[in-house]
C-alpha cells in the first residue's frame, strides 16, 4: 500500500512530467517557427536569383547560409538548459516577463534568444536579472 509520502512523490513526478511535456511542445513550436522563417527567406533569395539573367554569387552565398541555418535549426533547436524551466519573455512594449511551468501563459510563450529572451533555472533568478512575473 502506498504511503502519503509515496503519493506526494508520485504527484510531484507527475507534475514535473507535465511541465516537461509542455516545454517539449514549446520547443517543437519554436523549431517549426524557425524553419518556416528560414524557408521563407530562402524562397525570397531564390526568387530574386531566378529573376536575374546571370547568377548572383552574393545571393547564392546567402542561400547557402540560410540552408545551413535550416539544418542547424533542425539539429539544434532553441531548447532550455537542463533543469532550467522558467521562460523569460520580452513583450512588444519591451517589458521583461518570466513565466513558470503551469502558469497561464507558459505553454503559449515561445522563447526567441535572438530577441534577448532566455530561460531561467530558478524563479528567484528571474527578478534578480530584472524580469517580472506576469500581472495576471
Amino acid at each position: 500500500m502506498a504511503t502519503t509520502a509515496d503519493s506526494r512523490k508520485m504527484n510531484r513526478q507527475h507534475e514535473e512530467n507535465i511541465a516537461r511535456l509542455a516545454s517539449l511542445e514549446t520547443d517543437v513550436r519554436n523549431l517549426s517557427q524557425d524553419v518556416r522563417l528560414l524557408a521563407t527567406s530562402l524562397q525570397t533569395v531564390t526568387d530574386r536569383m531566378a529573376a536575374r539573367d546571370r547568377p548572383n554569387w552574393q545571393m547564392l552565398g546567402v542561400a547557402v547560409v540560410i540552408i545551413g541555418a535550416i539544418g542547424a535549426a533542425v539539429i539544434t533547436p532553441r531548447t532550455r538548459q537542463s533543469g532550467c524551466g522558467i521562460k523569460g519573455n520580452i513583450i512588444s512594449k519591451g517589458e521583461r516577463i518570466y513565466h513558470v511551468p503551469g502558469g497561464r501563459y507558459f505553454a503559449n510563450t515561445l522563447i526567441d534568444s535572438a530577441r534577448g529572451e532566455r530561460w531561467f533555472c530558478s524563479e528567484a533568478e528571474a527578478p534578480a536579472a530584472g524580469w517580472r512575473p506576469p500581472k495576471q
